[in-house]
């Protein structure tokens, strides 16, 4: 699949367009270059997937653990894989993904030139599209020994996937040194974006730096590092640096012994952009008498100054004790006393244990106090229990307390069990209580699914959640067909009970392809909201590519619902048809949107050409006609004209010229014209 980065339009600053130059000669060069995340499918109008597709994302290592995101969002659960250069990883064990969000980390940090490849399946009606824009990293190595190394590494990321000009660039040098017994290692970055932070200033404002170092001397082993980014700088999530910060950090530690270690530590933490300041010298020592038995202590003193240039000085004193002498047994114990000249004195307390008498049962049992000004004197209680008593059933349960003199009680207590009675069902349910003084917030929730068949899922739900004696209740139930492979049928319903409010929803899903060819696919939501009309959701899409030259696809949406799961008063149609005649590509489509509720119709066709040109090259050219018709009669005329090249079979570069011109009632605006040129760099897979 070829798959066209930043939807196939990377505008590139205009300040830093030699990134395109190193980015295209690191590729000719076998360099490590590859986009951050690409994805194998595509989506509707409003980002939301209509039907079960295969998604793949690539990912490329920031020699961090992540977070990274995903294409998609609320994706299905089942069934993702994870590969790293061969190697498949699992979800929980080797990576966390969080499907809801669409993002995932990993436990290893995945070095620059991994590269990680994550397959899964959207769902229809629920799968959106992440809202994230699209990066491309570069990393260029000019030198690398084992006494150091030295690389160049470029990045131009999107902020904002429906605004292209919200892009950044960023360009810098690195490296690491041997050094005796230690290492030195430095990075300089500096940023250009296009719009919002890092547009201005000057050099320093845009820049980051990074330069630190370790060594040792004997038992002796010191570190440092110090760290600038400036205010302007647009690459603080991607690098790690932050935005408008002064970092100073230097340790040392000291072990004569085996049972005996030292360290000591500086810090000096500034950020410009609320005026913050903190700095904190702070030393530990660490006492192990056996390997059963650990001793520690730890004071600290910080100078803080907090936005508005409100001063403080805090002293921390304290003691650890941690226990594994006795055999499924861990004892743990602290005491804790701080000093500030604002808030005044502390002293908190703590004591746990945690056991595991029998290889099905473990217990957690902590109990702590604190006293200072804001909760007075404070006891607090936390128990957890997990067992599985036998190898049908899991239950897990805990309660917290918490009594203040000056803000009262609170407890909390949960149950959650999960049971597999028999083959082919399994029930879930959990309880929740939360008492805070005299208010009750309370939770319940039960599942039911069953697979009486191969080709047959029940999934029945009750859930309620209240405060006091208010509750809202939800239940619903879930039948899924698939009488073969090529074809999917379900059926849902489900009563939603808010206060006086009542909504009953009906869904309905079928999804068919009976030949490679061939795909159809419909949804149906019908709503029901007493004393009050509703609107009802439909989609349909078709795809049809009976030849490798000839695609057409069409896709209808009525009523859909916007991430939120509000109702959009509106319908879209859009049919694309792909084809190639001779050498010459035609692509033609058509898109229009009903929007009934305001009375506003508008509409947007085009036809593009692809010619062969030198070799590998294209020569594309494209016409656009808008129209927006309500209380005035919009249009736009877009022309295009571009070329595109190909690099081997796997990167391709584009240039393309864009000239639109602007129309109010059929009256040409001449003040309105633009003119533009993108470029774009595309990898396939």
């Amino acid at each position: 699949m070829d798959i066209g980065l930043a939807r196939g339009q990377l505008v590139l600053s205009r300040t830093f367009h030699n990134l395109v130059v190193v980015a295209l000669a690191a590729v000719l060069a076998g360099a490590a270059a590859a986009p951050c995340r690409a994805s194998a499918t595509g989506g509707s109008e409003l980002g939301m997937v209509d039907s079960i597709g295969e998604v793949t994302d690539v990912i490329v290592g920031h020699n961090t653990r992540g977070p990274y995101s995903l294409s998609w969002t609320n994706f299905d659960a089942n069934g993702i894989s994870v590969i790293i250069n061969g190697r498949s990883l699992k979800n929980g064990a080797d990576c966390k993904i969080d499907t809801a969000n669409g993002i995932i980390s990993f436990d290893s940090i995945l070095i620059n030139d991994a590269i990680a490849r994550v397959s899964y399946r959207t769902l229809p009606g629920k799968s959106k599209r992440a809202a994230g824009g699209t990066s491309i990293p570069v990393t260029l190595n000019l030198r690398s020994g084992a006494t150091g190394s030295l690389r160049m590494t470029g990045l131009y990321a999107q902020d904002d996937p429906n605004n292209p000009n919200a892009g950044k660039s960023i360009i810098g040098l690195g490296g690491d040194k041997a050094w005796g017994s230690g290492k030195l290692n430095s990075m300089f970055l500096i940023s250009q974006s296009n719009e919002g932070s890092g547009s201005g200033g000057g050099l320093w404002d845009r820049a980051a730096m990074k330069f630190g170092g370790d060594t040792s001397i004997g038992k002796l082993k010191f570190t440092g590092s110090y760290l600038h980014a400036g205010d302007q700088f647009g690459g603080g999530k991607e690098y790690g640096t932050d935005v408008g910060k002064e970092l100073i950090n230097l340790a040392t530690a000291f072990a004569p012994t085996k049972t005996v270690q030292a360290s000591a530590s500086f810090l000096s933490a500034e950020d410009k952009t609320n005026g913050s300041r903190t700095v904190t010298n702070e030393q530990n020592l660490v006492f192990t008498p056996v390997l059963s038995t650990q001793l520690a202590f730890k004071h600290s003193i910080s100078d803080l100054t907090a936005p508005g240039g409100i001063q403080d000085n805090v002293s921390t004193s304290g003691v650890a004790l941690s226990s594994t002498a006795i055999r499924r047994v861990t004892l743990r114990s602290s005491m804790m006393q701080k000093t500030s000249d604002l808030a005044g004195a502390e002293q908190a307390f703590s004591a746990g244990v945690t056991a595991k008498p029998v290889d099905q049962l473990n217990l957690d049992i902590g109990y702590g106090t604190l006293e200072n000004n804001a909760v007075g004197h404070q006891a607090s209680t936390d128990v957890k229990v997990t067992a599985a008593p036998i190898k049908q059933v899991a239950v897990q349960a805990g309660y917290s307390g918490v009594d203040s003199t000056k803000l009262g009680q609170f407890t909390k207590t949960n149950v959650a069990v999960q049971a597999t009675p028999v083959k082919n069902v399994q029930i879930q349910g959990s309880m929740a209580d939360n008492v805070e003084n005299s208010n009750q917030q309370f939770s319940r929730d039960v599942s039911v699914s069953s697979t009486p068949a191969a080709f047959a899922k029940l999934t029945a739900m009750f859930s309620q959640k209240g405060i006091n004696s208010l509750d809202d209740v939800t239940k619903g139930a879930v039948l899924q067909l698939t009488p073969g492979k090529r074809t999917r049928l379900s059926a849902g319903y489900r009563y939603a009970e808010t206060g006086p409010r009542v909504l009953t929803i009906r869904d309905y899903l079928a999804e068919t392809k009976p030949w490679d060819f061939l795909s159809l696919s419909g949804t149906y939501r019908q709503r029901d909201l007493r004393a009050s009309d509703m609107v009802d959701s439909a989609s349909m899409s078709m795809s049809l590519s009976p030849t490798r030259f000839f695609a057409l696809k069409g896709d209808y949406q009525s009523n859909p619902e916007d991430k939120t799961g509000a109702v959009q008063n509106f319908n879209t149609t859009s049919v694309g048809l792909t084809t190639k005649i001779g050498s010459v590509g035609v692509e033609t489509n058509y898109f229009q949107k009903d929007e009934y509720a305001v009375d506003t119709l508008s509409d947007e066709r085009g036809v593009g050409l692809a010619l062969p040109a030198f070799g590998h090259g294209q020569i594309t050219t494209g016409c656009k006609l808008g129209r927006t018709l309500g209380s005035s009669d919009l249009g736009t005329r877009t022309y295009s004209l571009g070329y595109r090249h190909s690099v081997g079979s796997d990167f391709s570069l584009s240039l393309t010229g864009n000239y639109t011109q602007y129309l109010l009632n059929k009256m040409l605006q001449p003040d309105k014209t633009e003119v533009s040129a993108e470029a774009s760099l595309g990898v396939k897979f």
